[in-house]
């Protein structure tokens, strides 16, 4: 076994980046052309189908970064977690059968969130919401360069410095610089068109890797060795009992009903891949897109599932993985932050045990995550910035610019955001806490009072701009609060410095860190005060005489209906049946999107039931006298079996969608070759309520 010293890509592995390199480029460079109005940089001409959306939006969720934090979130928890999951994902497929927010959200025609705020709150509104969704998402993907880049260093057996012109420089620094690079080239080659192109691409290879990984990883460990390392792990510390573990007190009834109403009252908030939400061809083809997610995320599921766990087994096994052990912990001795260990702990594990071409697969898959991600989120934070904050000023002053104008402000706001994000993550960034704790805090600033702003806006039509003011006001005021009230704790050393040394402040801030002791508390307090305070301010609009918003202008509904923006699969004078109603059919709906609706909504029900039987059933053997211990070769077998299952499905899904976004690809850009631009769609509101045609 290789020592991390010598660590390095064997030339098949190179040549497989290459290629890859190659093949993403040459697509970058194939659709810049397509790209001729603001509405195309922006999203893409709306002319994307559902696989194609489920496609690029699930892959630009999955960024180096995210990858990482899987991998250390899964290392921790082994399997147990996931064992909660189908709870959560049967009320996602119920949102997403109904299209909820993200139907009528699509109806809106709006570029961005933002838009459809000034629609409904007004101009100013849009501004300061503009500017908090920039600051909160800059922030948020700051790191996210850094931390790929790292991986990238450790993994490939790179070098930590270079010398150039007499001088070393951290190889992380110049890497993170190089990758920016081409994420930045991508956007602004053809917008949100070769973002699209180029994300789906990358999608497929990803799901592709995901699964020839997995697969690899799973014959190379025996289930028995699993077993070994379960039944020696500490009490409380079970990598397969979901009853074992030590988490096992904070998913209570508290826990899963924060969960799901976060679920539902998030919808639409983050805005990180906003793009895709505007892309799709019609809100329907958005709707089924977003049923589509619940086979997409299998894919990734299963990997998350596997990689971590694998490693965890690899590093305890008692014997025939001495040298993978001996290599990794040489290789975190020479990283001095523990929480970069934490992060670069699973893949220095790959990086012993996978064999020359799946390392360059494994590298490639990991490039693609990045640039995947970085496009995007470049895209949406320069598009934010330009679209939300300086055109309604401008506009406001009475200046809108020209097509050409408009698409190299874009550009200049994306270059600035990854000059930006090279600064910080290079010399500001320090990482002091795990990476989903950062990007929870980071984000917390607008997905705090958002989810009532939005569905508000867009379900109830006496819901005033006073009301969605107060909201993002009482919201972002207390996001700060709970933020600023645990840094002052952990200032003075915590609950036992705030009790010998601390002030009254520092005793206030204590009460309330004590009060909200983990994120489903502060979420779920955050989540009541706003809706509360929306409905309230709303309510006392509405009493003294407030007129209410006429929604259907907005949305473009009955006499405002935009030809071709609703599909029409059949009469719409049929009335559905009840089981048709009940899983939000409507003469959008095809025989074929019934039949995707029908199967994904069983599919998340089966493993809903799994759970469901299977909690009762180790509840029933814990009140009859059982132990979780002597249930842990029960739940192997069970581990086993779903793995596996997991695995067959990804690969089906793989195919599926993958031959789907293929077709929606070529229909889009047959779409933006014959279709004539207007310039006045480009996201700025002349009248409030009114859209481009």
């Amino acid at each position: 076994m290789t020592t991390l010293a010598e660590i390095s890509m064997a030339p098949i592995d190179w040549v497989i980046v290459a290629l890859v390199c190659g093949g993403v480029l040459a697509i970058g460079v194939r659709t810049r052309g397509y790209m001729r109005s603001v509405a195309d940089f922006l999203a893409a001409g709306r002319g994307a189908g559902r696989y194609l959306i489920c496609m690029s939006y699930g892959v630009a969720n999955i960024g180096a970064i995210s990858v990482l934090a899987e991998f250390e979130k899964g290392y921790a928890s082994g399997f147990t977690l996931y064992w909660w999951e189908p709870l959560i994902g049967l009320v996602v497929v119920i949102i997403m059968l109904f299209g909820f927010v993200f139907y009528r959200f699509r109806r809106t025609r709006a570029l961005t969130l933002a838009e459809y705020f000034e629609r409904r709150y007004g101009r100013k509104f849009r501004v300061y919401s503009g500017l908090i969704i920039f600051l909160a998402g800059l922030f948020n993907f700051a790191i996210f360069p850094i931390v790929g880049a790292r991986f990238f260093v450790y993994f490939c057996g790179l070098p930590t410095e270079l010398h150039l012109l007499g001088l070393g420089v951290p190889t992380v620094d110049v890497l993170m610089a190089v990758l920016l690079t081409v994420a930045v080239w991508f956007v602004f080659a053809g917008g949100q068109v070769s973002v699209a192109a180029t994300d789906f691409a990358q999608g497929v290879l990803v799901n592709v890797s995901f699964i020839v990984i997995a697969a690899f990883l799973l014959f190379q460990v025996d289930w028995s060795t699993l077993g070994q390392v379960a039944l020696a792990a500490p009490a409380s510390q079970s990598p397969v009992n979901p009853f074992d573990t030590g988490e096992i007190k904070n998913f209570g009834f508290m826990f899963f009903a924060v969960s799901i109403v976060a679920v539902i009252y998030g919808q639409g908030s983050w805005q990180g891949e906003q793009a895709y939400l505007t892309s799709a061809r019609t809100a329907h083809e958005l709707r089924m897109g977003g049923v589509l997610k619940i086979w997409y995320l299998q894919i990734r599921l299963m990997f998350f599932m596997v990689v971590p766990v694998i490693a965890y087994v690899m590093l305890r096994a008692p014997g025939g993985w001495e040298g993978v052990q001996a290599a990794v912990a040489s290789g975190l001795e020479t990283i001095e932050n523990s929480k970069v260990q934490d992060q670069l702990r699973v893949p220095l594990v790959l990086t012993q045990v996978l064999p020359a071409g799946l390392r360059g697969l494994m590298a490639s898959m990991m490039l693609a995550a990045f640039i995947s991600t970085h496009n995007t989120y470049l895209h949406s934070w320069g598009s934010v910035l330009v679209q939300d904050v300086i055109l309604p000023i401008g506009s406001s002053l009475g200046r809108r610019p020209g097509r050409r104008a408009h698409l190299w402000m874009l550009r200049a706001a994306i270059l600035g955001v990854a000059a930006f994000t090279y600064v910080y993550g290079a010399f500001i960034y320090k990482p002091d806490q795990p990476i989903r704790t950062y990007m929870d805090a980071t984000g917390g600033l607008f997905l705090s009072w958002s989810g009532a702003v939005i569905i508000g806006g867009l379900y109830w039509k006496r819901a005033t701009p006073s009301a969605a003011w107060v909201t993002a006001l009482v919201g972002s005021a207390l996001s700060i609060a709970v933020f600023v009230a645990r840094q002052m704790v952990e200032a003075v050393g915590g609950v036992n410095g705030v009790l010998h040394d601390g002030s009254g402040l520092d005793r206030a801030a204590l009460i309330v860190t004590d009060a909200l002791s983990d994120g489903t508390q502060t979420l779920g307090l955050t989540m009541s005060v706003c809706s509360l305070t929306y409905y309230l301010v709303s309510k006392v609009g509405q009493w003294r005489g407030k007129a209410a918003f006429d929604l259907d202008r907005m949305l473009h509904k009955g006499a405002h209906e935009i030809k071709g923006e609703v599909d029409q699969a059949g009469p719409t004078a049929r009335a559905e049946s009840l089981v048709g109603r009940l899983l939000g059919f409507s003469p959008e709906h095809s025989f074929g999107d019934k039949v995707i609706c029908v199967a994904s909504i069983s599919f998340a029900a089966f493993w809903f039931a799994v759970t469901l039987s299977g909690s009762v059933w180790m509840l029933v053997h814990l009140a009859r006298g059982g132990t979780v211990q002597d249930t842990t070769e029960t739940w192997i077998e069970f581990w086993k079996w779903r793995t596996w299952l997991m695995l067959a499905v990804a690969a089906g899904a793989t195919v599926w969608l993958g031959v789907g976004g293929a077709i929606d690809l070529r229909r889009m850009l047959r779409q933006l070759a014959a279709t004539e631009r207007d310039d006045r769609d480009a996201g700025i509101v002349d009248s409030i309520g009114d859209a481009p045609q």
